[in-house]
């Protein structure tokens, strides 16, 4: 049985045979995968966080007793490592 003629070159017939293994483009997508994830980890804590919480409401424990209520809070985190 002949799946190809002799005269085939060798290097038509091996990028012919790796375009065909999905296995290769899985693994250069993990490496891609893994290379976004150094780069997150080692630039992710160069930046800046900041948060707000805002509420307003009442406050009270029984029907018709209402006390008005209303808190606020803000935060940041900023954090520098070196490895």
């Amino acid at each position: 049985m002949m799946l190809v003629t002799a005269n085939e070159d060798v290097a038509t017939l091996l990028s012919l045979a790796l375009a065909a293994h999905p296995e290769l483009d899985e693994a250069m997508a993990h490496a891609a995968a893994a290379s976004t994830a150094e780069h997150g980890a080692t630039r992710g804590p160069l930046v800046p966080t900041i948060g707000a919480v805002a509420s307003v409401g009442g406050l009270g424990g029984g029907a018709g007793t209402t006390a008005p209520g209303h808190d606020f809070d803000a935060s940041s985190d900023y954090e520098f490592a070196l490895n």
